[in-house]
């Protein structure tokens, strides 16, 4: 449901909805966003609105977050024997956000990219065998799978670094409530609920790096 919505009797339009979306802009943007927050950052502490020691882990985080988010995952169809790694990939051709970081990871290894907007639409140009492979992060397939368990495509590589999901909370001197969140993830992963749900949303566990 929509926010903003609240007022209306009908679905809103599909062509609304890709008007209004901004994950394609976000996927493509993400080094810039960062480096925005960075900038943002290193103005707060001259302006002594934060103090340098805070300016420094914010900075630490930021940098590590940037690279954590190139992750990526290969995936080609179920019939192709062709590509078993990235290095595969060299005179192939793949499909991916334009400018996004699993775009720079495909040409890096010497593929062409397609330029696309959504997952079901690389899917669909995977299957069909209009493409030979494509990169994006474990947990969009595997969440895809878990909803098409039928799909016909395999995933045959990752990259060494593994992927991270972060919450976001507001900054505040009081840790009581980041410890008490941290402390509750520690249960649930102890418990083993985060695996018990990370199975049933994501068809595997996604909730250790193990």
């Amino acid at each position: 449901m929509k926010l903003w919505g609240g007022r209306f009797t009908k679905d809103t339009n599909e062509l609304v909805d890709r008007f209004n979306a901004s994950i394609t802009f976000d996927q493509r943007f993400w080094r810039e966003d960062i480096e925005g927050s960075i900038a943002h950052v290193a103005m707060l502490a001259k302006q002594e609105i934060i103090t340098e020691e805070e300016k420094t882990v914010i900075t630490d985080a930021l940098n590590q977050i940037k690279t954590e988010i190139a992750d990526g995952t290969l995936v080609i169809s179920d019939d192709n024997e062709d590509i078993h790694s990235f290095e595969d990939l060299k005179g192939k051709t793949t499909a991916n956000s334009l400018a996004s970081t699993y775009m720079e990871l495909a040409e890096s290894y010497g593929a062409t990219v397609q330029g696309i907007d959504t997952l079901e639409e690389t899917i669909q140009l995977l299957t069909a065998g209009r493409i030979d492979a494509t990169l994006n992060a474990d947990v969009s397939f595997y969440d895809y799978l878990n909803v098409h368990p039928d799909a016909d495509f395999k995933l045959v590589a990752q990259t060494a670094e593994a992927s991270h999901v972060a919450i976001p909370v507001l900054k505040s001197e009081d840790t009581a409530y980041l410890d008490a969140l941290n402390t509750a993830i520690e249960e649930l992963r102890a418990d083993g609920t985060l695996k018990t749900l990370s199975e049933k949303y994501f068809g595997q566990d996604i909730s250790s790096e193990n």
